[in-house]
């Protein structure tokens, strides 16, 4: 690598690729911001029966081990760890695929846990929650485990 290379800004060509595990990460992110932007909408009833579920929801609060909580809370609660947890996966991307020292080996190991955990969370989302978040967590793995075959070898790698 040349000094006039480091000059101008330009990446080294040893350097590895990481198109697609910053593709991913940014998939995290839209979904995070997406995830939130849903969480923070308070929509009207459209019946009888799910006002009065708002209504117990919001207004019936549990015994939680010397801590009063609703059952609203609760769901509230755990929606906005599920958008802490994703910014905080692409952030994490983001600073090791954009930082100085990039390494293919790192990120590729990077990618297979992100692929195993999205996995988890694709199960879930399959089960137990509706398509939106279904596409974005499916869209996300699969860039990951793309990149962990595709970027996570090959120029770059060090072996030291």
């Amino acid at each position: 690598m040349g000094k006039e290379t480091m000059e101008r800004g330009m990446v080294p060509s040893s350097r590895p690729r990481a198109g697609l595990f910053i593709a991913g990460c940014a998939v995290l992110l839209v979904m995070a911001i997406a995830h939130t932007a849903g969480s923070l909408q308070e929509p009207a009833p459209r019946d009888e029966t799910e006002r009065q579920l708002l209504e117990l929801m919001t207004g019936y609060r549990m015994d939680l081990v010397g801590t009063q909580r609703s059952m609203m809370e609760l769901f509230k609660g755990f929606s906005h760890s599920f958008s802490v947890a994703s910014f905080g996966m692409a952030l994490t991307g983001f600073m090791l695929a954009i930082g100085s020292v990039r390494d293919a080996r790192v990120l590729r190991r990077v990618s297979i846990a992100y692929v195993v955990t999205l996995g988890f969370g694709l199960v879930i989302s399959l089960t137990h929650w509706f398509i939106i978040p279904t596409s974005f967590i499916g869209a996300a793995m699969v860039l990951f485990a793309v990149s962990a075959v595709v970027e996570g070898r090959g120029a770059g790698v060090r072996t030291t």
